[in-house]
C-alpha cells in the first residue's frame, strides 16, 4: 500500500514539475502551490493529473514513464484550462474524465508517432488538441457555463510592483492558467531553485518574445491581458537550456524561435475561430521546427549541441558536457593520430588549398624525418617521400563501414582528374552517425573488408598518392555519413605530443598546420603510477590532519576515489597512459579534494620524457558553488570564470612530476582576463604508491601508508 502510495504521490508531483521541464519535487509542489491560489480550479488540476496519469497506468503503459509525470503534465493543463473556461460542475468534471480518457489516448499516439518519425517529444500537443476538441464542443454541450466571471478573477496584481514585473509573474502563472502575480512567484521561485540557467531563459524569452512583438505592431493585450507571451518563455527554456546544452550559439537560436513562436501566437489568433485559444501551440510548434532543423544539420552550426531529451537542470546538461570534453571525446569517441612515428600536418582545418566550405574539417598528413624534412632525394619519385607505404591505422575503435581500392597511384606532381576523388580511402564508423575517412591509400594495401570491427591503432591500409593527391600523404576527416567526400565534422585529437620547446603535450583539441605531430609515447608500466584498487586503503596527512583514500566504482561504471572521515569523492579516468580528473563531490576541505582541484590531466611520461600544456576549465574547484553556479548562468552568453593551468609533466625514473601555475581568469567572447594567480602546486606520483605528495602554498598532502 505504501509503494502505490508513493508511486501516485511521485506522479503527480512529477507531473506539476515536468510542465516547466523540471524533475525537481520541490519544483512540482510550487507549482501544485501556485494552482491552488484558487483552490476549485487547483483541484481540478490535480483530479486532471490523477486521471490522465491512473489511465496510462491501467492500460500498460511504462510504469517509469507514469510516475515521471510523462502522461500526467498533461492532465494538469487540461484540468487547469477547464477550470479556466469553464464553470465548476458535475457536467465540468463529467466532461474531465471523458477528456482525459481522449488526452492519454492522444499522448500515446502523438508521443510515438513523432518519436519514431522525428525522434522529438509531442510535449505539451496533445493537451492542446484535447483542449481545441473540448471548446469546439463547448457551444453544443448545454450542460456547460463559460466561466466569464472567474476569467476577470484570475487577473490579480500586487500593487507595490511596477506593470512590466506584474505582466512577467502573470505570464510565468499563465503557463497553469494562472494569469496572476502570486501564482507566478511560486512558479517562479520554483524555476529558480531548480535551475538559475532555466529562470534566465525564462526572463530572456519573456523580454526577447515581446519585443519582437512590439516590433512587428502585434496587438497588445495578447502579451499584457491575455498573457499569452508565454509561449516566448518555454520556447526559449526548451531550446536554449533542455534540448540543447547551454551556451552562446544555443541562446542565439533560443531567441530566434521564441520571434517564431511570436509570429506564430499572432497567426494563430487571427486564424482561429472566436472560441478557440492558441494555447501553447505556438510554442509546440516553435521548437519541434527548431529541434527538426538541428537533428538534420549535415554539419555543425553555431556550436550548438543536442540533449538527449531527458529533464535534468541546464546546468547538469553542461557539467555532462565538460566532462565529456575533459574525456578527450567528441560522440564518445578518443581520437589518436592514425600513424606511427612523427609527420607533419601539411594542410589542417580551413587549408588553402582544399579543405574549404563542407570539407574545411580535415588533415593532410606527411610523414618526417629527423630534421623535419618529407622526401629524400629531390622528391621526384613516390619511393622518394616517408610517407609512401607507410602503416594508416584506425584512429578509434569501430567498424569498416565502407572501402575502395584498385585506385592507381598517380606518379608525383599529377592527380587524378576522374572521378576518384579520393582515391583509395577506408571509412570507419566509430559511433551511430559519426564516420572517419582515411583518404589517399596506396594502390592494393587496404588489409580490411566492410563489416570488420577493428580495434584503435589497428592497421587497414598504407599510405598512397591515389585521387586528388599530387604526392604521397594521408587525408583524415570526420564525417556524418559513410559516404566518400560527405561534408566533414568538427572533431578534437587527443593525446598528440606537438614538436617544440618545451615539446606540447595536446591532451584534446585542433592542430596546426605545420607542426610536427606524433601519438603521446607513455612509461611502459604508467598504471602503476595510479595504482589504487577496491578493498584497499591509503593513508595520508593533509595540513596535519589524517584521511584515508579508497577506490570504488559507481552503477554506472565511473571510477572514484573516497575519502574518509570527511567524505570526497573525486571521479577520474585512467586509460591510454593519462589520468583524467572528471569531477568532484562532497567536502572542500580534504587532501582528496585538494589533490583534484590541481589536477586536471597527467601524461604518465616516460623516464628523461618531458611535456607541457594549458588546460582551460570551469573553476569549480577554487570557488565556492555560489560563484560556480553564477558562472554557469553567464555561460549561455559564452561568458563565465575558468580556471587556466600551466602545466609540465617529467619522468623522473620511479616517478612522474607535475607542476602546475593556476590562475582564475574570466572568458567574454573572444577574450581571456586574468583575475588572480594562485601559488603554484606541484604534485608527485611514485611507482606503486599513487600520489606521494601535493604541495600549493601553505597546504601540503602526503602519503603515509597503505594497506
Amino acid at each position: 500500500m505504501r509503494k502505490n502510495l508513493e508511486f501516485a504521490s511521485d506522479a503527480i508531483i512529477f507531473s506539476y514539475s515536468s510542465v516547466v521541464f523540471s524533475d525537481s519535487r520541490r519544483t512540482g509542489l510550487l507549482v501544485l502551490a501556485s494552482t491552488l491560489v484558487f483552490p476549485v480550479n487547483g483541484l481540478l488540476g490535480l483530479l486532471g493529473a490523477a486521471l490522465s496519469g491512473g489511465i496510462a497506468h491501467a492500460l500498460g503503459m511504462d510504469r517509469q514513464s507514469v510516475r515521471k509525470g510523462a502522461y500526467g503534465f498533461n492532465g494538469v493543463l487540461t484540468g487547469l484550462g477547464l477550470g479556466y473556461f469553464f464553470e465548476f460542475g458535475p457536467a465540468l468534471l463529467a466532461l474531465l474524465a471523458v477528456a482525459c480518457i481522449a488526452l492519454t489516448f492522444l499522448t500515446v499516439f502523438l508521443n510515438n508517432v513523432f518519436y519514431y518519425y522525428f525522434g522529438l517529444p509531442a510535449m505539451s500537443l496533445p493537451f492542446c488538441l484535447a483542449a481545441w476538441l473540448v471548446m469546439m464542443a463547448g457551444p453544443g454541450l448545454g450542460s456547460l457555463q463559460p466561466s466569464a466571471d472567474r476569467l476577470s478573477a484570475f487577473h490579480l496584481a500586487v500593487g507595490a510592483f511596477p506593470g512590466w514585473l506584474n505582466t512577467f509573474f502573470s505570464t510565468v502563472g499563465a503557463v497553469l492558467f494562472q494569469t496572476n502575480t502570486f501564482s507566478g512567484i511560486l512558479v517562479s521561485v520554483g524555476v529558480l531553485l531548480y535551475s538559475r540557467i532555466a529562470f534566465v531563459l525564462l526572463a530572456a524569452g519573456f523580454l526577447f518574445g515581446g519585443w519582437v512583438h512590439d516590433l512587428f505592431g502585434a496587438d497588445a493585450s495578447l502579451l499584457d491581458k491575455r498573457f499569452f507571451g508565454f509561449n516566448h518563455m518555454l520556447t526559449a527554456l526548451a531550446i536554449g537550456g533542455i534540448f540543447a546544452v547551454p551556451g552562446p550559439g544555443a541562446f542565439l537560436v533560443a531567441l530566434v524561435a521564441s520571434a517564431v513562436s511570436s509570429l506564430l501566437l499572432v497567426a494563430l489568433f487571427n486564424f482561429l475561430p472566436e472560441n478557440l485559444s492558441p494555447l501553447a501551440v505556438p510554442f509546440n510548434i516553435s521548437v519541434i521546427l527548431t529541434l527538426y532543423a538541428l537533428k538534420l544539420r549535415a554539419r555543425p552550426s553555431l556550436g550548438v549541441r543536442l540533449t538527449d531529451g531527458v529533464l535534468v537542470p541546464p546546468e547538469k546538461s553542461l557539467g555532462k558536457l565538460r566532462q565529456e570534453i575533459r574525456q578527450w571525446k567528441r560522440y564518445g569517441v578518443a581520437v589518436a593520430l592514425p600513424f606511427y612515428g612523427k609527420w607533419k600536418v601539411t594542410q589542417g582545418i580551413d587549408g588553402k588549398y582544399t579543405h574549404r566550405e563542407d570539407w574545411r574539417f580535415a588533415y593532410d598528413f606527411q610523414a618526417a624525418g629527423h630534421s623535419g624534412e618529407l622526401f629524400k632525394n629531390n622528391g621526384a619519385e613516390l619511393e622518394d617521400y616517408f610517407s609512401y607505404g607507410l602503416p594508416v591505422v584506425s584512429p578509434a575503435p569501430g567498424k569498416v563501414a565502407a572501402l575502395k581500392d584498385g585506385v592507381a597511384d598517380n606518379p608525383v606532381g599529377t592527380v587524378n582528374s576522374g572521378g576518384d576523388r579520393w582515391g583509395n580511402h577506408v571509412i570507419i564508423e566509430h559511433a551511430p552517425g559519426y564516420y572517419s575517412c582515411l583518404a589517399h591509400l596506396k594502390n592494393g594495401s587496404i588489409n580490411v573488408k566492410p563489416g570488420q570491427e577493428l580495434a584503435k591503432g589497428e592497421t587497414v591500409g598504407a599510405c598512397g598518392n591515389s585521387g586528388r593527391s599530387p604526392y604521397p600523404h594521408l587525408h583524415l576527416q570526420f564525417q556524418l555519413s559513410p559516404v566518400a567526400g560527405a561534408p566533414t565534422y568538427n572533431f578534437d585529437l587527443s593525446n598528440v605530443v606537438v614538436d617544440g620547446k618545451p615539446r606540447k603535450f595536446l591532451q584534446s583539441g585542433t592542430l596546426a598546420e605545420n607542426a610536427l605531430v606524433q601519438n603521446a609515447a607513455y612509461s611502459p608500466d604508467w598504471a602503476i603510477f595510479f595504482p589504487y584498487a577496491m578493498h584497499r586503503q591509503w593513508m595520508y596527512r593533509f595540513n596535519g590532519v589524517s584521511e584515508t583514500w579508497s577506490m570504488d566504482v559507481d552503477f554506472y561504471g565511473n571510477s572514484y576515489l573516497v575519502s574518509f572521515p570527511l567524505e570526497t569523492r573525486v571521479y577520474f579516468l585512467l586509460a591510454e597512459g593519462v589520468l583524467t580528473m572528471k569531477k568532484a563531490e562532497g567536502s572542500r576541505d580534504t587532501g582528496l579534494f585538494f589533490f583534484g582541484s590541481v589536477v586536471s590531466d597527467v601524461p604518465f611520461v616516460k623516464e628523461h620524457d618531458e611535456v607541457g600544456w594549458i588546460a582551460k576549465e570551469g573553476a569549480d574547484y577554487l570557488l565556492n558553488p555560489f560563484y560556480v553556479g553564477l558562472s554557469d548562468v553567464f555561460s549561455i552568453a559564452g561568458t563565465g570564470l575558468h580556471q587556466l593551468s600551466h602545466y609540465r609533466a617529467a619522468g623522473e625514473g620511479s616517478k612522474v612530476r607535475l607542476n602546475a601555475e593556476i590562475h582564475l581568469g574570466l572568458h567574454v567572447p573572444g577574450a581571456n582576463i586574468p583575475l588572480k594567480r594562485y601559488a603554484d602546486a606541484e604534485v608527485v606520483f611514485a611507482r606503486d604508491v599513487g600520489v606521494e605528495s601535493v604541495t600549493m602554498g601553505q597546504k601540503k598532502l602526503v602519503f603515509v601508508s597503505r594497506e
